[in-house]
């Protein structure tokens, strides 16, 4: 699958409780405020390091 996992992750069971009357996501008062930054902390940090591996030996077709 040439996937990369991540350790942490949410589940939103209930999601339309996260959200702000305008609509923004997560509203600062949902508890799941701080898996969400830590998520997506390491999905940000993965995406930079793969793109760099792969401009100096591109992956193999």
């Amino acid at each position: 699958m040439h996937a990369t996992t991540v350790r942490d992750t949410m589940a939103l069971p209930d999601y339309w409780t996260h959200f702000s009357a305008d609509g923004t996501w997560p509203k600062p008062t949902a508890e799941c405020h701080a898996t969400v930054d830590a998520t997506l902390d390491q999905l940000v940090w993965w995406a930079a390091a793969l793109r760099e591996v792969r401009s100096a030996s591109p992956y193999p077709a």
